[in-house]
């Protein structure tokens, strides 16, 4: 396996565990993994969190064609309308904004290992 490969599939680990910590602290769950209460021997079974990343990651593809401007990253306002608004708090102050949260998972995992005295949230400003 390539170092690339192997640094590719570490970023998707760590955006996924970033997702589970945000939904976990976002709606006050008590679930360990994206896979939690699926039942392993209905091939139709699922769960919210589950369906909640998969729809994350396909806006984010989908802006990548469609709206580019709403996978940015912005400092403190935006100068459009969106439906959905996230951010992340550095030590309790609002640090970024973008309405992609997909976009924001990304951002945290780029740089928390840079910042690693400062605390990171992702928080909802806006959902329709």
């Amino acid at each position: 396996m390539s170092q690339n490969s192997e640094r590719s599939e570490d970023t998707i680990v760590e955006i996924i565990n970033e997702f589970i910590i945000f939904y976990k602290d976002t709606y006050q769950i008590n679930i360990q993994s994206l896979f939690d209460n699926i039942d392993e021997y209905d091939p139709t079974s699922t769960n919210i969190m589950l369906e909640e990343f998969y729809e994350t990651k396909n806006k984010y593809e989908d802006n990548i064609k469609n709206h580019p401007e709403w996978n940015k990253i912005y400092k403190n306002k935006i100068d459009f309308e969106v439906d959905e608004l996230y951010g992340i708090n550095k030590n309790d102050d609002l640090y970024v904004i973008s309405p992609s949260l997909f976009a924001l998972l990304i951002e945290i995992v780029n740089f928390k290992h840079e910042m690693i005295d400062d605390k990171f949230k992702i928080i909802i400003i806006k959902t329709n």
